[in-house]
């Protein structure tokens, strides 16, 4: 299935407070959130941060915590990273192992929920193997998590416009083979917050933003 509404396509106004509703509604775990939505909005938040500059430092700290097992920390940092960005799959992924590993398991169901239909939204919202059927993106994660579910290691990026609308095309390898594979993601939502160099054929990561 691919999408014809983008993040730029929403109303800003309506959508930043949808965000705020959409959040509530996922966090008291309500099973019909529509986590599209939830994710185009996010891009008209006050919150919105594509590219994660402000929570670099805390996503850190929770990564080393969990990799220590500390799941009390894991918990804490989670959920203050959240409250910036809660379109963050990694961060869903991470309060639902903690979550398992104590015991919770309703708040866990809860997290796993929330984890599948973040990453169906994205995988929904395209196939990638061309600018009109690309995945549409709003933070620099989703677009790693796509490449990490379809087993592809990115080694090349291109920034390309077609219509006026920015897609990134990703090169890389995939599989033992390390056969060629490429992925195109409709970025719209993130070159609109964030002026971004335009390179015709760069190395993978090279033209991102390192400050805001």
């Amino acid at each position: 299935m691919v999408l014809t509404e983008t993040p730029r396509a929403m109303a800003a106004p309506p959508a930043s407070s949808l965000y705020t509703e959409l959040v509530a509604a996922a966090e008291w775990g309500h099973s019909k959130v529509d986590f599209r939505k939830l994710r185009y909005s996010y891009a008209f938040s006050g919150q919105y941060d594509p590219y994660g500059f402000r929570t670099r430092g805390l996503f850190n700290e929770l990564t080393n915590a969990l990799g220590a097992g500390d799941c009390g920390i894991v918990l804490r940092k989670a959920d203050e990273l959240l409250r910036d960005d809660y379109t963050s799959i990694e961060i869903h992924a991470a309060r639902h192992k903690c979550l398992l590993r104590l015991g919770n398991r309703k708040d866990a169901s809860r997290e796993a929920a929330i984890e599948k239909g973040l990453a169906e939204s994205i995988l929904n919202s395209g196939d990638g193997k061309s600018a009109p059927t690309a995945y549409v993106v709003v933070t620099l994660a989703e677009e790693r998590y796509v490449l990490s579910h379809l087993g592809i290691t990115a080694t090349r990026q291109r920034l390309l416009f077609r219509e006026q609308t920015p897609f990134d095309l990703i090169s890389g390898t995939s599989g033992p083979a390390q056969r060629e594979a490429s992925v195109y993601f409709n970025v719209a939502a993130l070159l609109a917050s964030t002026q971004r160099p335009v390179a015709p054929d760069a190395p993978y990561g090279s033209t991102i933003p390192r400050t805001p």
